[in-house]
């Protein structure tokens, strides 16, 4: 699993940035005997499917599939993954004081980063 803060505004040169950055090590580090690796990806057109972003998919062996829009039986990242995140992170949140911007993003990564672990104790694929 990765984590990830986009920063900056999301354009292709920040997808191919991510694709050749972050995402690339991490697959390396899982398979390193791959030469291609299937990915899944939302339907957001902005980077993922701009020439830049496209041309580091390529150049990377990345396979792309892209769920169906709207289909919450065939789309886990948009109908279980942030809903699952949303609900959880609503539970705990400080009811009396100001979270603070590093605070919130502290609990969203420790809540999604333990979202598979969630998963897997009340879902039996």
């Amino acid at each position: 699993m990765l984590w990830q803060y986009l920063e900056k505004n999301w354009n292709g040169a920040a997808a191919a940035k991510l694709y050749r950055g972050p995402i690339a090590k991490v697959l390396r580090r899982v398979a390193p005997e791959k030469a291609k690796y299937l990915i899944l990806e939302d339907n957001d057109p902005t980077g993922y499917k701009s020439g830049k972003g496209k041309a580091a998919k390529k150049e990377l062996g990345f396979k792309v599939v892209n769920p169906p829009r709207y289909s919450p039986d065939l789309n886990p990242c948009g109908c279980f993954l942030w809903d699952n995140i949303e609900a959880r992170m609503a539970k705990p949140a400080p009811m009396n004081k100001r979270e603070s911007l590093e605070q919130f993003k502290r609990r969203l990564r420790k809540t999604a980063m333990s979202t598979s672990k969630v998963w897997t104790q009340t879902n039996h694929w």
